[in-house]
Order: C-alpha cells, then structure tokens, then sequence
C-alpha cells in the first residue's frame, strides 16, 4: 500500500514537471527578443526563464536575422545653396546571417525640391541597378559581404547630390533609404531605414581678412609695391572668389601681376576694392611701382599746387600715420634712391 503511494507521487510529481515545463516552453515562443527574458517582463524565476532561453534558442524568435543600414556625408562643413556633397552608405552589424549579404535592395527617399541626386556610386565590388521612376534599387555584389571582411571605412555606395540654387531660406531636409532588405540566397533578410538630416543655408558668411593690409570700406591699402597677386593672395583669409582687374576694367587672370593702384579687386559675386599700392601716386604706367614721377605729384599736392584724388592721397601716406606729412616726401625719396625699402 505504501509503495503504490510512493509510485503514484511519483507520477503526479512528474506529470506536474511536465505541465510547468510545456508552460516554460509556451512562454518562450510569446517572447520576441531576449531583452523581455532580462527584464523579466513575464514574472518568471530569472534563473530558470534564462536555462529556458538557452535551451530553446534555436526554436524560438528571440534572434532574428538582421543587419544595419547606415548614411553618412563626406562633407563635414556646413552646406549651402548650390554645394555639391557626397551620402555614403554603408552596411555593418550583421546579425546571425548564414555566409552572410550578397543582394541589397532599398528605395531612395528626398525631397526633390531641396536636392537633386547626381550619380550613384558603387563601391567595393558592388554593382547597382536603379529605377529613377520610383526611385528604388537593386545593388549585387561577387562576394558574401560579413562582419569580418566589413571595415568601418568601408561603403557599399556613394550618392552624389547638389543643393539646389533655387532654395529660398535656410531648410533642414532628410535624405533617408527605405524598405531595406538584404540577402544571403535563402531568406529576405531586412534592415531598419537609414536616415540622413542635413541643414542647408542660402548663403555662405563671406571671410576675408589680412594681417598685412588694411581692408577698409571701399579700399585696400599698405601693399608694397612690386606685390604680385599671388602674394597678395598669400597674405589673405578668404572664402570667396577674388577676381582682379586692371584700371580700365579689364580682367587680369594671372598670379604673376603686380598690383598697381587704382587696380580693383572683386570679392566674391558682390564687394568690389580698390587697390592702393604705398607710394604709387602718379598711376602712370599701372605697374605699381614707384618712381620719380610719384614724388612730383607729391610735392606738388603737399604745396598745394595740385592736389590728388583719394585713391592717391592715400597712396602716399609712405609712413602709414593716415596723414600726409614732410616725412612722406623724405621717405618716398628715400624709396626712390633706394636708401629705403617698403615691406
């Protein structure tokens, strides 16, 4: 009598074992990632819940296979209207993928009125087929690409957009890629979307600036005679195009002129200079330099027999003191002799 009721506790005892452990099991297969097993959502023992896991982790949808899409832009400064810049795409963090991607597909998506896609890029063996109508593409590559042949500089493409000139104010805009799926040649593998935002301006804040000379309103002055452009550009900070023309308006594309007074500088599309060399009065020749026809009109304009235009007057503040003096003319003798020498 005793030993029938050992055997029946014994049978209740294991019927009991297997109704918690189909339980156990049922709870598995309602969870969608191992993160609700560590947070203990479910209220389980978290030693027993994790052996659970363990033990069925190959038939439950705890890991499923996955990767990650990412966008990038190659150009780290600020946009603006009309900048051209390159989006880099790349693949990384593929996650239990059999022999690992050799097929991408994905759907570009921007906003048309802001930028304008130029060319798509492939790069590392990947080849690229687009539909420009609704804006998806197919991108194949020779070689199963995995986390171990991955490098974090690596990109499986190159977007390559402009900003477009007709933007009216400054706009935050997405560049982003869609409906990503990836495979291995046996499953749709799928990524969540990349996104890119990006911030264009409509106008670049214009620089320029000069240790050596004195960038006023209207003028440029203290440039030493014999000064090329190319060494006045040396001895500049801008942003802008600089563009140099001769007196009478006409374009001086070379790096080897000298700068001469009355000369006139564009800086970018809208300020324009005008050059004024030290000691290059009489603006004869319009090589910059100085001579003794400078210290005549020098002199005539200290006795007030003939006095200079503005331009001039301040071609000839030799000593920099904003005033024209007798010193003035002794210095200028002096440059002209050669007993002196203007930096």
């Amino acid at each position: 009598m005793k030993s029938k009721k050992i055997v029946t506790l014994l049978i209740i005892t294991l019927f009991l074992l297997q109704v918690i452990s189909l339980m156990l099991g049922s709870a598995v297969y309602a969870v969608e990632n191992k993160e609700d097993f560590y947070n203990n959502k479910f209220g389980f023992n978290e030693k027993i819940l994790h052996n659970v896991y363990i033990k069925n982790l190959k038939t439950t949808r705890a890991v499923a296979p996955t990767f990650t899409t990412s966008l990038t832009t190659s150009n780290n400064e600020q946009l603006y209207k009309g900048d051209e810049f390159e989006v880099n795409v790349k693949i990384s963090d593929l996650i239990d993928i059999d022999r690992g991607i050799i097929v991408v597909y994905g759907k570009l998506d921007y906003d048309e009125d802001i930028v304008e896609l130029m060319e798509l890029v492939p790069q590392k063996k990947w080849q690229i087929m687009y539909n420009e109508n609704n804006k998806t593409f197919v991108m194949d590559n020779e070689e199963f690409i995995n986390n171990e042949n991955i490098d974090e500089n690596d990109f499986i493409l190159k977007m390559k957009f402009k900003a477009k000139e007709t933007i009216t104010e400054d706009v935050d805009t997405t560049i982003r890629i869609t409906d990503i799926k990836g495979s291995n040649g046996k499953k749709d593998i799928p990524s969540e979307d990349a996104i890119l935002n990006i911030n264009i301006k409509l106008e670049e804040e214009p620089i320029f600036t000069s240790e050596k000379y004195n960038i006023e309103e209207n003028h440029i002055t203290r440039i030493a005679p014999g000064t090329t452009f190319k060494k006045f550009k040396s001895n500049v900070e801008t942003n802008q195009e600089l563009v140099l023309k001769d007196r009478s308006g006409n374009l001086l594309d070379s790096d080897d002129y000298c700068l001469a007074t009355n000369m006139t500088l564009t800086v970018g599309e809208r300020k324009t200079y005008t050059i004024v060399v030290i000691g290059d009065i009489a603006d004869i020749d319009g090589n910059g330099m100085v001579t003794i026809t400078d210290l005549a009109q020098l002199k005539l304009h200290y006795i007030g027999l003939e006095l200079l235009p503005e331009v001039s007057v301040k071609a000839a503040d030799i000593n920099g003191d904003n005033q024209i003096t007798i010193t003035d003319l002794a210095q200028l003798k002096l440059v002209i002799i050669g007993l002196m020498e203007i930096e």
